[in-house]
């Protein structure tokens, strides 16, 4: 994988379940950090609010090199920078919660 911080176990089941899951999807949009272009997704999934994050390099834009998550109050969108920084954690205790 490409990603510059290896998933463990947990985070990876997680996110297999959080994609699966098919939340639905509201506002998206992109961002460009140096070489990385992230593009966000604002789900809802079971009456819990997220931002999903995905980055790109775009020297080699086959291979993703980022992927994080953040669950928000409802009307209180965190900011761009706090997605990137969030990790997995937050669909990691929803994956635990629902299984």
């Amino acid at each position: 994988s490409g990603l510059k911080k290896k998933l463990d176990d947990d985070e990876w089941d997680a996110l297999g379940y959080f994609l699966a899951v098919h939340p639905r999807q509201y506002v998206e949009w992109t961002m460009k950090d140096g070489d990385n272009r992230y593009h966000f997704i604002e789900l809802l999934f079971s009456s819990h609010y997220y931002v999903f994050c995905v980055g790109i390099d775009e020297d080699d834009p086959d291979k993703i090199c980022h992927v994080s998550a953040m669950e928000y109050e409802r009307g209180d969108v965190p900011s761009s920078k706090e997605v990137i920084k969030a990790g997995l954690d937050d669909i990691v205790d929803l994956y635990e919660e629902k299984n």
